[in-house]
């Protein structure tokens, strides 16, 4: 799975959030090369302590874990991916409708077509490590 564009409104300290995730390494200016450009496979999340990356983590976790469990929207957020060559679209407008809106390939879909095809259009595993310990972040997988 890549990350392409997350946006969170509010969670805890994340104000109006709004990422996009790189998918290939830019070129160099001024270097010639016939090389396709390469993909970028994972990302790192480095800052100061109180700058949002736990909260980052915990809400990726989080609205994960809700699709994963067919539960409805914790917050508000839109997050988009690909993954085995689809293009999978989540918004969850929790003023509109619990459950998060989705489009898969630009076709509009169900939360529980996720769930249905989970071994086509959701992650397999969640990865992200996080040096010391965060009880906030452990109970998600309980």
């Amino acid at each position: 799975m890549q990350l392409r564009t997350l946006v969170i409104p509010h969670f805890r300290n994340l104000r109006h959030l709004k990422m996009t995730f790189a998918t290939e390494l830019e070129q160099v200016a001024g270097i010639a090369t016939s090389e396709l450009a390469k993909r970028i496979r994972s990302h790192a999340l480095i800052g100061q302590n109180g700058t949002g990356k736990s909260n980052l983590i915990e809400a990726l976790i989080t609205l994960f874990r809700d699709v994963d469990l067919d539960q409805e929207a914790a917050f508000d957020y839109t997050l988009e991916y690909e993954i085995r060559g689809h293009i999978v679209r989540i918004e969850a407008d929790t003023a509109k409708q619990k459950r998060p809106y989705v489009w898969v390939d630009g076709k509009s879909e169900s939360q529980g077509f996720l769930v249905k095809h989970a071994r086509v259009y959701l992650p397999s595993h969640v990865f992200a490590y996080y040096s010391g310990k965060n009880e906030r972040i452990e109970s998600l997988f309980r």
